[in-house]
């Protein structure tokens, strides 16, 4: 339950609920479907059952709750939920229905966020690309071979990432001869992406399940071997 009720940048619990209460500014989100039920139908008939489950578990969600106003999320098609004003004591009994996923908290009357000025100040992750052309001395055509390098690094933003690793740029440019005898660096030449890496501590890059350090989508053509042909 602790998990699916958003609490944490307020310093509370899950234990802390019961006895609270302050009256908070939630979003209620309703569950997706298991896709195992919805399988057996063709893709069109698949996001028709998708709009009526949400759609069935709205009213559930409105029966339920005994609030004045509330604001819808989603749309009239497919609602997603509400956002309400609900004592902090109710919302543990909520997460009992098994049609409510989450619960996010984005107000506590009488309370201020904890955690927010902690969060603001701890550096962030980042991972950046960075492309260096690796120059040959009097080398004018043909074809240049080049280099791009994923970096990581602490900063409390993107700019401030470049700006620390451009400083080493020039050392990693140092030219060297050869085993020609011919003057060669690996000189920089932009940035080509950045990725914020959600993570808190270095530490984590020693866990079980690894840590992604950099995402890029991209397209390409199908294959026979590349096909996903899933039998329902």
């Amino acid at each position: 339950m602790g998990q699916l009720i958003d609490i944490d940048e307020w310093g509370l619990g899950a234990a802390d609920l019961s006895r609270l209460h302050n009256v908070a500014t939630v979003q209620i989100g309703l569950t997706y479907p298991d896709y195992r039920a919805l399988v057996q139908y063709k893709p069109r008939e698949r996001l028709k059952r998708i709009d009526a489950h949400y759609r069935h578990d709205y009213q559930r969600l409105l029966a339920l709750l005994s609030a004045g106003e509330m604001e819808m999320t989603g749309t009239q098609r497919r609602p997603t939920g509400v956002r309400v004003q609900l004592p902090l004591q109710q919302l543990p009994a909520l997460l009992q229905h098994e049609f409510i996923g989450s619960i996010m908290v984005s107000k506590i009357e009488g309370m201020a966020p904890q955690l927010k000025a902690v969060e603001e100040s701890r550096p962030s992750f980042w991972c950046i690309e960075a492309r260096f052309a690796v120059q040959i001395e009097d080398e004018t055509k043909g074809l240049q071979l080049y280099e791009d390098r994923m970096l990581i690094i602490t900063a409390d933003s993107e700019a401030e990432a470049k700006k620390k690793l451009a400083a080493d740029f020039e050392a990693y440019a140092k030219p060297y001869l050869n085993s020609a005898g011919r003057l060669v660096r690996w000189q920089f030449e932009a940035f080509l992406d950045t990725y914020r890496v959600d993570i808190e501590s270095v530490n984590e890059f020693a866990g079980a399940s690894g840590v992604e350090v950099f995402s890029k989508l991209k397209r390409r053509r199908i294959r026979p071997d590349r096909e996903w042909l899933p039998k329902h």
